[in-house]
């Protein structure tokens, strides 16, 4: 349903030759007045990320503009990064992404709750397997040595942001099992475990190219790029005790730090990044 206008409206001929109703907003262009409304709509919940907006000739048909006008309003929404076009599908109301720091931290859900979201973890799986070559070279294990896989999934707002798996070696982290019910914080997980004072020593950041599979999972409209984070998880001697990965839809999210926190942490993770 199309919401009311909460404003006083005013009649007028726009050049397309047809009647409309439209506030007065002190504006020489229709379709920015019409951009102007739909982006109050949008940044005050009305629409929320991921929603669809009425289709166009409902749009059209609201404003009292033809489809032509409205069409200008939708890509000025467009390149303000607010909404995006699917083919076939419609418009859609594009998520806002969150500013994820990369030095200082350990634990997502840690970041996202300091920026004012209140992060859900539901469980995905909890199982264990064998070690890869490639992770067991990370956490420095014997190759085949049995890990503990602890997959889950993210939500902020009941919509799923980040799909997350830490895969433990099960002998250096006794009661890691029992330790992982009900927690949301990796953090308050390992000192649970007597990791007092675990660390992230190195962050690697990829670009993942678009996949079905994922884009279900993560809610995407279509499938995009998905931006990968891989971490490893230290205790005070240097031990890897978690190696953590985070797959988040790359238009929901980026990545930054500032010399500043480069300085302030002696911890800092070493950050390495690749495009795939």
């Amino acid at each position: 349903m199309i919401p009311e206008n909460r404003c006083g409206t005013r009649e007028f001929r726009g050049d397309e030759g047809s009647f409309g109703l439209w506030r007065h907003m002190g504006r020489t262009s229709i379709w920015g007045g019409i951009a102007d409304d739909l982006k109050a709509d949008i940044l005050g919940g009305r629409y929320r990320p991921g929603e669809k907006l009425p289709t166009e000739s409902e749009l059209a048909r609201h404003f009292g503009v033809n489809r032509h006008t409205l069409r200008r309003a939708i890509a000025a929404l467009a390149e303000d990064g607010l909404v995006r076009s699917q083919r076939g599908s419609g418009i859609f109301v594009r998520p806002r992404p969150v500013t994820l720091p990369i030095a200082g931290g350990l634990d997502l859900p840690d970041h996202l709750a300091r920026a004012g979201h209140e992060p859900e973890r539901r469980l995905d799986r909890l199982f264990r397997r064998p070690a890869s070559t490639a992770e067991a070279a990370l956490l420095k294990c014997a190759p085949e040595q049995e890990l503990l896989c602890y997959e889950t999934v993210l939500l902020i707002g009941g919509n799923p942001f980040c799909l997350c798996r830490d895969l433990f070696p099960d002998g250096r982290l006794p009661g890691i099992a029992d330790a992982l019910e009900g927690r949301v914080s990796m953090r308050q997980v390992l000192e649970s475990c007597g990791v007092r004072a675990p660390v992230m020593r190195s962050v690697r950041v990829c670009i993942d190219p678009p996949d079905p599979a994922m884009a279900i999972r993560l809610g995407q409209v279509e499938p995009g790029p998905i931006l990968h984070t891989m971490a490893l998880i230290e205790n005070a001697s240097g031990e890897a005790v978690d190696l953590k990965e985070y797959w988040v839809d790359a238009a929901s999210a980026c990545l930054s730090f500032t010399r500043a926190e480069l300085d302030s942490a002696p911890d800092a993770p070493l950050l390495s990044a690749c495009c795939r």
